[in-house]
């Protein structure tokens, strides 16, 4: 439990990577269903973490997006990963370091 303060994000920071990266790990196991509940869950804004969620325009969610595509194509449904895609655009190379890398690097090749 993280105590509510303003611009405590902390605690949810950690727990979106923590999730990403348990998914990178069922992905890798080839359990596409487990990672997509593993990125669904990384969206989530516990109450306990100490944040409540912004207003949906200032958050970005691109990168469970991404990992979502690319769990429903695996498991077959491969319109709906398409319409996610269609949606996000092109992507931008990741920042060194950063969440993004760092998920993606752990997230096994197409």
């Amino acid at each position: 439990n993280v105590l509510p303060y303003e611009g405590a994000t902390e605690g949810r920071a950690l727990h979106r990577e923590a999730q990403l990266m348990l998914a990178a790990a069922d992905a890798r196991a080839g359990k596409w269903a487990d990672a997509a509940k593993r990125v669904a869950a990384a969206r989530e804004w516990p109450e306990h973490l100490g944040a409540g969620k912004p207003y949906a325009e200032d958050v970005d969610e691109r990168l469970e997006d991404r990992l979502q595509a690319q769990c429903l194509e695996r498991l077959g449904r491969v319109d709906e990963s398409r319409a996610i895609l269609g949606r996000l655009g092109p992507s931008k190379p990741a920042a060194p370091g950063s969440l993004e890398s760092r998920v993606l690097a752990a997230w096994p090749p197409k």
